[in-house]
């Protein structure tokens, strides 16, 4: 029996083909609104993300190993996709609340899904002409920075509302 990570290289797209594209699917939910800031046009609020994908390189038979379905590993032991807001202000935001420990869960059949949470200042048209009964509507992109579409797309993830 041969561990699963025998010969992983986190720094590869996880893929035997590599004209295969890595569709992550994002959910974002809004936790907790901290900032609507009219001068700066921004919003400040604190999110829960939830990212998965799905990785060739780590899948196992669970009869093979004990029955065990899934597995939480360290960050630093898997390929992750560097999937970011496009619309961020200041990333000097990106607060402690970003360090959280979340360890990703690996399923057997090489879904991987990372929960954590975020922390984000992010551009918000804020128009008060006809405050208090005004709405706003602030878009947030999501996407890699260094990968392009053909690598890896991003698309909404189950139950994620198309706009915040």
């Amino acid at each position: 029996m041969s561990n699963v990570f025998d010969g992983y290289a986190v720094t590869e797209r996880p893929v035997v083909n590599k004209t295969t594209v890595i569709l992550v699917k994002v959910r974002l939910s809004i936790n907790q609104i901290m900032d609507l800031n009219v001068v700066r046009q921004s919003l400040t609020a604190i999110y829960s993300q939830e990212m998965n994908w799905y990785d060739e390189f780590l899948t196992w038979t669970p009869a093979e190993y004990g029955g065990v379905r899934r597995i939480r590993v360290p960050k630093d032991n898997i390929w992750l996709p560097d999937i970011n807001v496009f619309q961020r202000i200041n990333w000097a935001d990106v607060q402690s609340l970003e360090q959280v420990l979340t360890n990703p869960i690996v399923q057997w059949d090489g879904r991987v899904t990372v929960q954590e949470p975020r922390y984000l200042t992010s551009a918000c048209s804020v128009d008060v002409k006809y405050f208090p009964f005004d709405a706003h509507h602030c878009t947030i992109n999501i996407g890699s920075w260094t990968y392009k579409p053909y690598e890896v797309d991003v698309m909404p993830g189950e139950f994620a509302a198309g706009t915040l």
